[in-house]
């Protein structure tokens, strides 16, 4: 709505300037859909953030261009229009791309968060189960059969050699 406003500001019909900023915000969600869903399944590891700024910048030429194109098709009678089309190109790349650095940004962010909080169930659920066998370990020692033997040992000991007993 922004991106309109400042079209109809700028001198463009209203007509021009809803259209161009539907085929600019749809086209960048698009882009920052896909780049969220390639995120979700790869997260570049700490010596490897460059990747985001090449996927980044080939993102944001990407729908520079395709927007171009399409913008290029529906008004290609519009002299004004495609004047103004040509000198923002550098401006609407720019834009894209800080959209869509900061959308990787976001990402990244949050899917290590959740990557993070999921290391720390496995790890809880890890030190629960090595708990657990452990007290199982345990008692199995203190079967009444081992309690019976040991302390049928014991009373043995304490008969002959009372200085074992103790020990």
């Amino acid at each position: 709505m922004l991106h309109a406003l400042l079209l109809y500001w700028l001198g463009l019909s209203i007509r021009i300037s809803v259209t161009d900023s539907l085929v600019n915000s749809i086209l960048i969600s698009a882009a920052c859909l896909m780049l969220c869903y390639l995120m979700q399944f790869y997260l570049p590891q700490k010596e490897r953030h460059w990747y985001i700024l090449i996927i980044s910048i080939i993102l944001s030429t990407l729908v520079a261009f395709i927007s171009r194109a399409i913008l290029l098709r529906i008004y290609s009678t519009e002299a004004d229009y495609l004047s103004l089309l040509k000198i923002s190109f550098p401006v609407r790349w720019s834009i894209f791309f800080l959209v869509i650095v900061c959308m990787s940004m976001i990402c990244v962010l949050w899917y290590s968060f959740l990557d993070r909080e999921e290391t720390e169930k496995r790890k809880s659920a890890a030190e629960t189960m090595s708990r657990d066998a452990e007290l199982f370990a345990l008692r199995r020692q203190l079967q009444p059969h081992f309690l019976f033997n040991s302390l049928n040992s014991i009373s043995a000991l304490a008969g002959t050699r009372p200085e074992e007993a103790r020990k």
